[in-house]
């Protein structure tokens, strides 16, 4: 599992070149995946070892810190960023995290060495605890909430 490292005020550069996202929740084993149209994100249940290149994403820092790492969700299936489009839906669309503020996902710490992807722009937490959504329209991540915590999964 990929560590980061946060003591403020210096920066946290995040460089995960490639990796797999799973929700921390063991119990449902599972990950970040693209749809066949490399569009849409959701979860589905995770392949063991070298997961398909579908479940296979970039963590990099896209902005400086906020007291957290800015960091943008890069698909290496297609080459787009994980975009909050509103408190409930994301999208994968060009990356530019410098124009588009809701590629940008503050990487907060989670309970249990997990992480946790908080969006300002849309104030809500990547979320795998809904059916088809990616978020819960919570104005905040929720330490509590076992499914807003992720594994960053190095697998360089």
């Amino acid at each position: 599992m990929a560590s980061v490292t946060m003591a403020a005020p210096a920066y946290a550069w995040v460089v995960v070149t490639k990796a797999s996202i799973r929700v921390e929740k063991a119990p449902t084993n599972r990950c970040l995946r693209l749809d066949w149209k490399a569009s849409l994100p959701h979860v589905e249940t995770c392949d063991p070892g070298n997961p398909p290149l579908p479940m296979q994403w970039a963590v990099e820092s896209a902005l400086p810190d906020t007291g957290y790492p800015n960091v943008k969700i890069k698909s290496l299936y297609s080459g787009d960023c994980l975009t909050a489009v509103s408190a409930t839906t994301a999208h994968m669309l060009g990356c530019d995290p410098s124009r588009n503020s809701r590629q940008v996902w503050a990487l907060t710490g989670y309970p249990g060495g997990t992480e946790q992807f908080y969006n300002f722009g849309v104030h809500s937490c990547l979320d795998s605890g809904q059916a088809t959504l990616l978020f819960h329209d919570s104005n905040g991540c929720n330490p509590a909430n076992p499914y807003q915590g992720w594994y960053i999964v190095n697998l360089s």
